[in-house]
């Protein structure tokens, strides 16, 4: 059984060893078609043809697809003689995030909605939160975008030792410098809290207001 999800009219991703879907898969003894090449979140990408290398397997995709693969199952002769559509083997499935991190993004979502809560009270809070969540974001753009352009250096100079083996590996399991990015977020605002509080800018915010109103 192949399970994929279609970026466009030609390009599809397909789930593999180290998804979700394989591990289920395997749990219920339905064989994964797809035993090509994963990434990081177990998830290879290929054209039409890499649904020709189990003739015998089903496909399921996840909606919602994109028009342009849309009107390609209605009108593409090369997508109607694929082994699985030509045999009617084909099922559409719910829409679903499947790169995991529901718990992540769930409890990120409370988070922030608190902090939006928290910051629009007052103008200072707001400047404050402004600041603190440009500043993070800075950081992790720069940690991530350094890390790609690292590693383009150490594949095009084929450099070798401990520290590129250590981008190698960064590069090739972005699910570990995610847990990296939480736990940044984590400790930046909890001493981002801390430090407000030790400052005292609401006092100060209140004092300054007792001075306006008199």
């Amino acid at each position: 059984m192949y399970v994929t999800q279609f970026f466009d009219a030609r390009h599809l991703g397909l789930y593999g060893a180290r998804s979700l879907f394989a591990d289920v898969m395997t749990t219920l003894g339905v064989p994964n078609a797809w035993q090509g090449a994963t990434d990081s979140w177990g998830i290879g990408v290929g054209g039409l043809d890499a649904l020709c290398t189990v003739p015998d397997a089903g496909l399921l995709y996840f909606e919602p697809l994109p028009a342009a693969a849309q009107r390609m199952m209605q009108d593409n002769r090369l997508w109607r003689a694929l082994p699985a559509p030509s045999a009617g083997r084909v099922a559409s499935l719910a829409p679903f995030w499947g790169f995991g991190m529901l718990t992540i993004d769930t409890t990120d979502g409370i988070i922030m909605i608190s902090a939006y809560g928290w910051a629009f009270v007052k103008p200072l809070r707001k400047l404050y939160y402004n600041l603190t969540i440009t500043l993070l974001s800075t950081v992790v753009a720069l940690l991530i975008g350094g890390i790609e352009v690292i590693g383009l250096i150490e594949q095009t100079m084929q450099f070798s030792g401990a520290f590129w083996r250590y981008i190698d590996l960064l590069n090739n399991n972005f699910g570990l410098l995610g847990y990296a990015i939480v736990g940044i977020f984590a400790i930046a605002w909890i001493c981002s809290a801390l430090l407000y509080r030790w400052k005292g800018y609401d006092r100060e915010i209140g004092t300054a207001d007792q001075y306006g109103s008199a």
